[in-house]
């Protein structure tokens, strides 16, 4: 893994923009930089100018939903590769299935500091939960 970690996180509301950004700062992860994005949207045009390492992802979101960020990342050949991490106050069973399904790592809102640190780590090592 990469020492120095560049992260975006897409995600709507301020206050978990804000919540899991500081989370992240504490967490002892080594990080260059945190950008973000209040929507998919936001988030591509992001993508397009910089080299992230990890995406941290809401679903449920105004303009361009995770979903469908997810969709255009994964067709894309420059950003197709890299890590996601679902966060989402999404708790539908079929949905979270889907995601991990599809080799996404998926963190329900709220949650607790260890959690995101252990979730990031997880995502960024391509290690399955046991």
């Amino acid at each position: 893994m990469k020492t120095r970690l560049n992260i975006l996180i897409v995600e709507d509301c301020g206050v978990m923009q804000s919540v899991i950004r500081k989370t992240l700062l504490i967490s002892g992860l080594d990080i260059e930089r945190i950008d973000l994005a209040d929507n998919g949207e936001d988030g591509l045009k992001l993508l397009e100018k910089e080299k992230y390492d990890l995406i941290l992802l809401d679903i449920n979101m105004p303009v361009m939903d995770g979903s469908e960020m997810i969709r255009v990342i994964r067709e894309s050949p420059a950003h197709r590769d890299i890590p996601v991490l679902i966060v989402s106050a999404d708790g539908q069973k079929e949905r979270i299935r889907f995601y991990k399904d599809e080799e996404f790592e998926f963190m329900q809102k709220p949650f607790m500091a260890e959690e995101l640190k252990e979730k990031v780590l997880l995502t960024l090592n391509g290690t399955e939960e046991s």
